[in-house]
């Protein structure tokens, strides 16, 4: 009779992670009305960060500010009293026991000032714009930069002010993803897969500007080359202030395949509400979405 037992191996549970994500903010001092009470703003986000305490970290997707460069200090000096820390690649600093906001710009920021005068908050990279990856536990996550403007390509305040979409076909109204922030894109997504050697499971693609505000030649140009890896793509995306939930698929002949899922955000701003979403991620795979969008403020 064999001597030999069944051993029980040691099998690794996969990570299980949670992160906030938030859009549309608009603090500003100066404009308080029902539907854009942005005096009223901050208020939102130190709620927001109260009642996730379990987040790993947070996400905002742009537009944090209603206008001018200076609200950029206010409100991140906001949050660092409220326990995160604005991400910044270069600091050498560490922050024990605390979360790091990882943040976008919104069109309503770039109108105001150059990009690359928020490389503290968001990096800019020169010849490209404000773009940026980091990897959490198998996801890599790709800050995309799709403010620019759709005919000319630039993204100088002035013209950024022009560029608002309104929802018509209009070539001047669009914003697009210029071919630099494409030609990143691609690079960063195979350098950290390449160098993960495996460990990335999934992508998310962080934008503030919609993807229906986007010139689909770009948009779909890009998701094209990052479904090319052969990982579940995800967009995260804001401008709209209205939540949206979209699943594009794609037929090759044998089944359907998800090319990409995308989910935009309401707004925090807007009236005695605030929004935000709660994701998790199991094994570097997008487990769930819990939506956070009618929950009240007293002000």
């Amino acid at each position: 009779m064999s001597g030999c037992k069944d051993k029980e191996k040691n099998v690794e549970k996969p990570e299980i992670f949670t992160f906030t994500v938030f859009s549309d903010v608009h603090h500003d001092y100066g404009r308080n009305t029902y539907e854009w009470p942005c005096a009223h703003s901050l208020e939102k986000v130190k709620k927001i960060i109260e009642e996730t305490p379990d987040s790993e970290f947070y996400i905002q997707l742009g537009d944090f500010s209603d206008a001018y460069r200076k609200e950029w200090d206010e409100g991140m000096a906001f949050v660092k009293e409220n326990g995160l820390v604005p991400y910044d690649p270069e600091s050498t600093e560490t922050y024990e026991g605390k979360r790091i906001l990882y943040n976008l710009l919104g069109n309503h920021e770039a109108a105001y000032a150059e990009k690359s005068s928020y490389s503290d908050y968001v990096p800019y990279v020169e010849n490209v714009g404000s773009v940026y990856g980091f990897t959490h536990k198998g996801v890599l996550f790709l800050a995309i930069d799709a403010l620019f403007n759709y005919v000319t390509k630039t993204d100088d305040p002035a013209t950024i002010r022009k560029t608002q979409s309104t929802g018509m076909a209009v070539d001047s109204n669009k914003f697009t993803i210029a071919d630099p922030v494409i030609a990143w894109a691609e690079n960063k997504a195979r350098d950290e897969i390449n160098e993960a050697n495996g460990g990335i499971k999934s992508i998310v693609w962080l934008s503030h500007i919609a993807f229906k505000d986007i010139d689909k030649t770009s948009a779909w140009t890009l998701i094209d080359k990052l479904n090319a890896f052969g990982l579940p793509l995800t967009i995260l995306e804001g401008h709209t202030h209205v939540g949206l939930e979209q699943h594009f698929d794609d037929y090759d002949g044998d089944e359907w395949n998800t090319k990409v899922d995308i989910y935009t955000l309401p707004a925090v701003v807007t009236g005695y509400t605030y929004a935000y979403y709660n994701l998790t991620f199991e094994g570097g795979v997008l487990k769930s979405v819990d939506k956070f969008t009618e929950n009240v403020i007293e002000y």
